[in-house]
């Protein structure tokens, strides 16, 4: 079965269905839950016909409809970055792009290596299955905090260094 907006369609073909609960047990530490989501169910043909909530660790999710959020059936959704990491990654850029601006004089150029997430070599790297989360654009194409913190931090020279459209 092909599973749309992943590389490892794979991962969604084991379900769960018809839980009252599930439980993980693992040694004390942090951990970082990451959900995938998959309508697979050929009997579900559009939105709103599977809506169901769930918590996890007290993080609540109410009304969740896997039709909705992938977009449609046989299509991926994984809840992505956790807030608190974005904030993290949108300062790291501010402080590399301040850097950059200062010796504006000698850095002319900065490349990333790739667009969006969903491009980034480092997914499936060091670890098969690894979802990484690196670039300014989220898998959907749509900027994320980082974006904005990178145009912030060029934007007193960006007026002086755009070229007009011809």
């Amino acid at each position: 079965m092909h599973i749309a907006n992943t590389k490892d369609s794979a991962i969604y073909c084991a379900a769960r269905y018809s839980m009252t609960h599930f439980s993980q047990v693992l040694p004390n530490g942090k951990y970082m839950v990451k959900l995938h989501f998959a309508e697979t169910y050929q009997g579900i043909t559009g939105p709103g016909q599977r809506v169901f909530s769930f918590n996890v660790e007290g993080h609540e999710f109410k009304d969740f409809d896997v039709w909705v959020k992938a977009g449609g059936d046989l299509r991926a959704y994984a809840k992505g970055l956790p807030e608190d990491r974005q904030r993290a990654l949108a300062r790291r850029y501010a402080e590399l792009f301040a850097v950059f601006m200062k010796h504006s004089s000698v850095v002319t150029r900065v490349t990333f290596w790739g667009v969006a997430d969903g491009d980034s070599w480092l997914n499936n790297w060091p670890v098969h299955g690894r979802t990484n989360y690196p670039l300014i654009f989220d898998r959907e194409g749509k900027p994320k905090l980082a974006c904005a913190s990178v145009i912030g931090a060029a934007a007193p020279q960006a007026a002086h260094s755009v070229v007009p459209a011809q």
